[in-house]
């Protein structure tokens, strides 16, 4: 089925390629991902805090 005399393309707007956060929410945004990645750290037995470490002292 072929498209009507005169129809044109519709277009979209673009996303954002990035995000605007202020201060606070930064703050929460970071703390939010350390948080996650303490337990999950947790979850295996603390194996990157242990290459942290010998990073550290290194």
């Amino acid at each position: 089925m072929g498209r009507t005399k005169g129809s044109v393309n519709k277009q979209s707007k673009p996303l954002p390629d990035t995000a605007y956060l202020d201060t606070q929410q930064r703050v929460e945004f970071l703390a939010n991902i350390i948080v996650e990645r303490i337990q999950q750290d947790q979850k295996n037995d603390g194996k990157l805090l242990e290459e942290l470490q010998e990073a550290s002292n290194a």
